[in-house]
C-alpha cells in the first residue's frame, strides 16, 4: 500500500502545484528543483486583460469539475481507493489551484536523514481545513511512510522525505539563505520571464548530485564506474541549469524556456548547436500552409555522437551497434549508414496545405533536402522491392498489400510517386528535385510537387510572405531560430472544435446522467471562443550561453485547435482500426520472419566457423556448438514466434545444464552433414531448419543452407528435401536433437 499511496500523492501534489516566484523566500538555496504558481486568486494585473481572462468568464469550469468529481466518487460505489485519490485531488488540488504555491526538491544529508532527498509543497494564505485533511490522510497512510504536515504562520507545508528542521520561519533555507539571492538561480531566470505566474526551475549540477549519491549508496563500483562513464560521454556536466516559465505577454500567453548549457559543449548538448533554418529551406512550404514546424535534426551527426559516447562508455557498444546497423543492411542489401541515413540533409519542414486534401493533420507533408538525392533515392527503391517481396508472401491471389509507383508529368519535370495501396491511408513517397516528400496521401506529395515546380519558376509565393506568419515571427523575435512553429489558428480551429466538444461531452454526459438539472458545458460555443483566436507559434534557438525556446499564443492550450482531423474522424478511428489491425498483424509477422532469419543466419555462421576450427568438421548438435562456443545469449536460438524464453537463472546454471535446456527449447535444428572437405557435398545441401511448431507460419520456415545461405521456404517443400536428404523426417530430426544428440 505504501508505494501507490505515495506515488498517488506526490502526482497529485506536483500536477496542482504545476499548473512565478511566489514563496521563494522560504525555498532553500540548494533546492534541485522548484515550481512556484501564483494561484487563480491572483494571476497579476495582465491577467484582466488576457484572452484567458475572457474565456474563463464564457464557462464555469471550476463547478463543472467539482461535479464531475462528485459523478466519479458516485461512480467508485465507496472503493477506498478511489476515495482516497479524489480526497487528494479536492483538497491538495484545490489549494494549490487558488492560492501562491510551491514546490522544492531537495537532498537531505546528516545523520538525521533517513531518506536522501525530501520533496516539500508549501501552501499560502491558508486556514485549518488543508492542515486537518493533510493530518487524517496522513493518518490513514501507512505507518512508515514518510509523510509530515505542519502549520508555519498563515503557511501550511506538506514534507515527503526527511522532515525539515527549524530555520528561518520554520524551514531549513540552507547555508546561503533562500533559492532566490542563488546566483545560478537568478542567471537562469533571467532568460525567461521570471515573474511570470508559473515557473520552473532545475539546478542540473543537484540533479546529477542526487543521482550520484543514489549510484553510490548501492555501492556497487562496477555501476558507480559506468554512471562515471554515462555522465562524461552524454554530457550532462556540462549541463548547469534549465528554467521555464509561462506569463501574460498582452492578451496572450507565452512560454520561455532556457537550457544553461555554455559552450564548447559535449556529448549530446553539442545538437544543441543547430545552425539557423534559412529561407531557402522554408520556401518548400507555400503561402497557404495553415501549420508547418521546421527543425534541425542531424541524423548523421546524431549517429556519430552516439557511437563517440558509446564507445567512451565501453567500447564493446559500438561495435553491437555497428553490428546491429550490419543485419539489417545485410537482411535488405542496404547500408543504411551511408546510403540512407547520411543521404538525408539537417532541414526537415511538415506542413498542412489545405490545397492538397484540405486543412487537416492527415494531409501533412514531410520535406527534407537531402544531401545525396540519387543515393537516397536507389536506397529506398531497394527497400521497397525488398517490402514488396515480404508483403506478397502474407497475401493471396486477389488481394496484396505493396507500393505502386507513378509519373506525374513528362520529361524532366516529371515526378515519381510511390504509394502503399491500401484502405483509408496511403502512405507516399518521392525524391524530386533533390528532396524527399512523405505524406499520408498521393495527392500530398502530387500538391507539394505542384508547388516546387512553381515556386521554381519564379510563382507560388512560399510560407516567409505570409503576413500572418511575418506576424508571429515578429513577435517571437530571433531571426537564428533552428525550430519554427506555426499555427495559423483562425483558419484551422472551427474543424478542430468539434472533436474537442466531442471529448468534453464525456465528462458532460456523465454529469447529466448523474443528476444534473443543466447540462454542464466544460467549452464554450465556438463563436464565443473565435473573437480571441490569433496565429500561434514557438521558436528555439542556440547561442554561446545555452538553447532557448520562445512561444506565443492567444491562451493556454490554444494549440490543440491547430490542423484539424474533422469530426468526421472521431467516428473513423474506430472503423480504421479495425481495417489497419490486419496489416498490422500482417506487419508484425513480417518482423518476426526477419528476425527468425536472422537468427538462422548468425547460427549458420558459428556452425562454418566451428568447423574451419575443428579440422572442417561440422558440430555434433546444436548443443555441442552452445557448448564450445563460450556462447551466453540463449535468445539467439529461440525464434520469437515460439514465446520461448530463457528462465531468469539462466545465467547461473552450470554449462551441462544450459547445453540440455538448449538442445530440448532450441527453435533450430541441425541436419546432419559430412565434413566440409568432401567435394561432394552440394552448396544446396540444407544444414538446419527451423522448428515448424515455432514458426509464425507453420507453412513457411527458415532453412539454412550448406554455403551459409538461409531462405524462407514452405514446409512442405523442406521435408521433402530433407527426406530425400537424409533418409528422416522433420520430426525425428527434432527428438534426436532434443533427446539423442549428437544426431545420426
Amino acid at each position: 500500500m505504501r508505494k501507490p499511496f505515495l506515488a498517488v500523492l506526490f502526482l497529485a501534489v506536483f500536477s496542482a502545484s504545476a499548473s512565478a516566484q511566489p514563496l521563494i523566500q522560504h525555498v532553500p538555496d540548494d533546492a534541485a528543483l522548484y515550481i512556484g504558481w501564483r494561484g487563480v486568486n491572483d494571476l497579476g494585473e495582465a491577467y484582466d486583460g488576457s484572452n484567458l481572462k475572457a474565456l474563463k468568464d464564457t464557462t464555469d469550469l471550476p463547478a463543472v469539475t467539482s461535479q464531475l468529481l462528485s459523478v466519479i466518487e458516485k461512480a467508485s460505489n465507496g472503493d477506498a481507493d478511489a476515495k482516497m485519490v479524489l480526497d487528494l485531488i479536492r483538497t491538495i488540488g484545490g489549494a494549490s489551484w487558488r492560492n501562491p504555491t510551491a514546490a522544492y526538491l531537495q537532498q537531505t544529508s546528516g545523520p538525521d536523514a533517513k531518506f536522501p532527498i525530501r520533496f516539500v509543497v508549501l501552501w499560502d494564505d491558508q486556514g485549518d481545513a488543508l492542515l486537518a485533511e493533510l493530518a487524517r490522510m496522513i493518518d490513514q497512510a501507512p505507518p512508515d511512510a514518510p509523510l509530515h504536515a505542519e502549520r508555519q504562520g498563515d503557511m501550511v507545508t506538506l514534507t515527503i522525505g526527511t522532515p525539515t528542521t527549524e530555520g528561518a520561519d520554520g524551514l531549513d533555507l540552507g547555508p546561503a539563505g533562500s533559492l532566490a539571492q542563488n546566483p545560478r538561480f537568478k542567471q537562469t531566470l533571467a532568460h525567461v520571464q521570471p515573474d511570470g505566474v508559473l515557473v520552473v526551475y532545475a539546478d542540473g549540477a543537484a540533479l546529477v548530485s542526487l543521482i550520484d549519491t543514489a549510484v553510490e549508496a548501492d555501492g556497487i563500483p562496477q555501476e558507480i564506474e559506468t554512471w562515471s562513464k554515462v555522465r562524461s560521454a552524454t554530457g550532462l556536466s556540462g549541463l548547469n541549469a534549465l528554467a521555464w516559465s509561462a506569463s501574460f505577454d498582452g492578451p496572450d500567453w507565452r512560454v520561455d524556456g532556457y537550457i544553461d548549457a555554455p559552450s564548447p559543449r559535449k556529448g549530446f548538448l553539442t545538437l544543441f548547436d543547430g545552425k539557423p533554418i534559412t529561407e531557402q529551406e522554408l520556401s518548400v512550404v507555400p503561402a497557404s500552409a495553415t501549420w508547418m514546424l521546421a527543425t534541425r535534426l542531424d541524423l548523421a551527426a546524431l549517429l556519430d555522437e552516439t557511437r563517440r559516447a558509446l564507445t567512451e562508455i565501453d567500447p564493446q557498444l559500438p561495435m553491437q551497434m555497428d553490428g546491429a546497423l550490419g543485419m539489417v543492411s545485410g537482411m535488405t542489401a542496404v547500408d543504411i549508414e551511408t546510403d540512407l541515413i547520411r543521404a538525408l540533409g539537417s532541414a526537415w519542414v511538415v506542413y498542412t496545405d489545405p490545397g492538397a486534401i484540405g486543412s487537416g493533420s492527415l494531409g501533412f507533408c514531410l520535406v527534407n533536402t537531402l544531401s545525396d538525392a540519387e543515393k537516397f533515392e536507389q536506397a529506398l527503391l531497394s527497400l521497397q522491392t525488398t517490402a514488396n517481396m515480404l508483403m506478397s508472401q502474407w497475401g493471396d491471389q486477389d488481394f496484396t498489400v505493396k507500393f505502386l509507383t507513378a509519373q506525374d508529368g513528362s520529361g524532366d519535370g516529371a515526378m515519381t510517386v510511390h504509394s502503399l495501396g491500401f484502405p483509408f491511408v496511403a502512405p507516399t513517397w518521392s525524391v524530386y528535385e533533390g528532396s524527399l516528400y512523405v505524406g499520408l496521401y498521393p495527392q500530398s506529395v502530387l500538391a507539394a510537387g505542384d508547388f516546387a515546380r512553381a515556386h521554381a519558376q519564379g510563382g507560388g509565393d512560399s510560407i516567409v510572405t505570409n503576413p500572418r506568419y511575418q506576424q508571429v515571427r515578429a513577435r517571437l523575435g530571433n531571426e537564428k531560430a533552428s525550430s519554427i512553429l506555426f499555427a495559423d489558428l483562425p483558419q484551422t480551429a472551427a474543424g478542430s472544435y468539434q472533436n474537442l466538444v466531442f471529448i468534453s461531452q464525456l465528462g458532460s454526459g456523465m454529469i447529466a446522467m448523474a443528476g444534473g438539472d443543466a447540462m454542464p458545458m466544460l467549452l464554450p460555443p465556438f463563436n464565443r471562443l473565435e473573437p480571441y483566436l490569433a496565429p500561434a507559434g514557438k521558436t528555439a534557438w542556440s547561442d554561446e550561453q545555452g538553447y532557448h525556446v520562445r512561444a506565443i499564443s492567444p491562451f493556454p492550450g490554444a494549440m490543440l485547435l491547430g490542423p484539424q482531423t474533422g469530426s468526421n474522424m472521431t467516428f473513423a478511428a474506430p472503423m480504421a482500426v479495425g481495417i489497419l489491425l490486419p496489416a498490422l498483424g500482417a506487419a508484425r509477422r513480417t518482423a518476426m520472419q526477419m528476425q527468425s532469419l536472422s537468427n538462422a543466419r548468425q547460427i549458420e555462421v558459428m556452425r562454418i566457423m566451428y568447423a574451419a576450427e575443428h579440422g572442417d568438421e561440422f558440430p555434433g548438435g546444436i548443443g555441442v556448438l552452445w557448448r564450445e562456443s563460450n556462447l551466453q545469449n540463449a535468445e539467439l536460438f529461440l525464434s520469437k514466434a515460439s514465446g520461448k524464453r530463457a528462465p531468469p537463472q539462466f545465467a547461473d546454471w552450470p554449462q551441462p545444464r544450459q547445453e540440455v535446456w538448449i538442445r530440448q527449447n532450441s527453435s533450430y535444428i541441425f541436419v546432419p552433414t559430412p565434413p566440409m572437405d568432401e567435394d561432394q557435398i552440394p552448396s544446396e545441401t540444407i544444414s538446419l531448419f527451423e522448428n515448424p511448431r515455432d514458426s509464425m507460419d507453420p507453412e513457411k520456415i527458415a532453412v539454412g543452407f550448406n554455403d551459409g545461405h538461409i531462405e524462407s521456404i514452405d514446409t512442405a517443400q523442406a521435408r521433402r528435401r530433407i527426406k530425400a536428404q537424409t533418409g528422416m523426417t522433420l520430426e525425428v530430426l527434432i527428438q534426436h536433437q532434443q533427446v539423442v544428440e549428437p544426431a545420426p
